[in-house]
């Protein structure tokens, strides 16, 4: 019972978390970016959404005991030729290990190695999704691989700080503090310095870096939010990152992020021509608990609709299929991005779905 209690609660405060976005500070000084709030004394204290996008109603309560009683009933069938074996995964990445590819782990997780650099985005690697891996909504699926199989990792992307792509205990274990890249957004350094990572880098939205002498990271503004604890809601930054390769292509990784009216018309201005884009299909369904739509998730049609905002070649379905978030099937969400694909001018080969621990050559992704 105790343990069951606990359980519920985990769950509750993490839905707290990836769900309430309410902002009572001031607007900020027109001299800094629209991004940045500051209190009445002129101190930079938290975070909103670029021009345009609404703010959460402060006012709205979370309806606790529906979400619990709803997400309960979604039933999970995970198809039997979606899970590729981790032994298989090891294989594939030997197999293709003077290859650059891009390797799905499961959820938001991705490995791109590209001109042997290795990079790690929102990594999570735990069996639940809440405070020390303990407590909150657990997955149904295990990463395609374990911390353990990872190559020797050059640079870690950490897109916001909502527990299942800012995980405290990958944190602690990670052993190479000394070696790796992390780059995050403003505010998460510490974070990371507090456990003894040497090499930690905040960008903020437009900002961008240099790795390996001729790979350009860029953080890309998304629609979301942040919070890791009760008291510090907005308190750090949330981004996507562009990925821009010696060959002048460029990848995308996707925050968790939603679509509101063309705000992603006027970001795809900034980054240009996106070549492949991986973005969120999952969390999105509140409906039963009373809440219509969410402008921080995507549905996998809304994300089909950012890639073409964004003027992405190809999209990959993303933050899905491993832990029920919402009460939609996290299976069925597959489903309707492919049907979805030709409203917004992608087919089968453009609006991609991975099976779990797939691996695929970049060459063959990005051409």
């Amino acid at each position: 019972m105790i343990k069951k209690t606990l359980n519920n609660a985990g769950i509750f405060l993490f839905i707290i978390l990836i769900s309430l976005n309410s902002n009572s500070l001031s607007a900020m000084d027109k001299k800094h970016p629209y991004h940045h709030v500051y209190d009445e004394n002129g101190k930079f204290v938290a975070f909103r959404n670029g021009p345009g996008v609404p703010e959460w109603n402060k006012n709205r309560k979370w309806p606790r005991r529906k979400f619990n009683e709803e997400r309960k009933k979604v039933k999970v069938q995970i198809p039997k030729d979606f899970v590729i074996k981790r032994e298989d995964v090891l294989k594939n990445m030997e197999a293709n290990k003077s290859n650059d590819y891009l390797l799905w782990i499961g959820h938001n997780t991705f490995l791109l190695k590209i001109n042997n650099t290795n990079i790690l985005f929102d990594p999570w690697f735990e069996k639940r999704a809440g405070f020390f891996g303990l407590f909150g909504p657990k997955r149904f699926l295990d990463p395609a691989i374990k911390v353990s199989d990872l190559p020797k990792i050059d640079v870690i992307l950490i897109s916001h700080s909502h527990l299942e792509h800012f995980s405290r205990d990958f944190r602690e274990r990670y052993r190479d503090k000394k070696n790796t890249k992390v780059i995050v957004p403003l505010r998460m350094g510490p974070y990371y310095t507090k456990y003894g990572y040497k090499n930690v880098q905040e960008l903020d939205w437009r900002e961008n870096i240099k790795i390996n002498g001729n790979i350009k990271i860029t953080a890309v503004e998304a629609i979301h939010w942040s919070r890791s604890a009760l008291m510090d809601l907005n308190r750090t930054g949330w981004q996507s990152y562009l990925i821009t390769l010696p060959s002048g292509k460029t990848i995308l990784f996707g925050c968790d992020t939603g679509i509101y009216k063309d705000v992603y018309k006027r970001i795809g201005k900034e980054t240009g021509k996106i070549s492949l884009a991986t973005l969120n299909i999952g969390s999105w369904d509140f409906r039963k608990a009373g809440i219509e739509s969410t402008i921080y998730h995507a549905k996998p049609s809304e994300a089909l609709q950012i890639g073409q905002q964004l003027s992405a070649e190809k999209v990959i379905a993303a933050h899905t299929g491993n832990i029920v978030l919402s009460f939609e099937d996290p299976f069925e969400n597959f489903l309707l991005f492919k049907s979805a694909a030709s409203q917004y001018g992608y087919n089968d080969q453009t609006a991609i779905t991975l099976k779990h621990g797939e691996l695929r050559v970049l060459e063959n992704l990005l051409n």
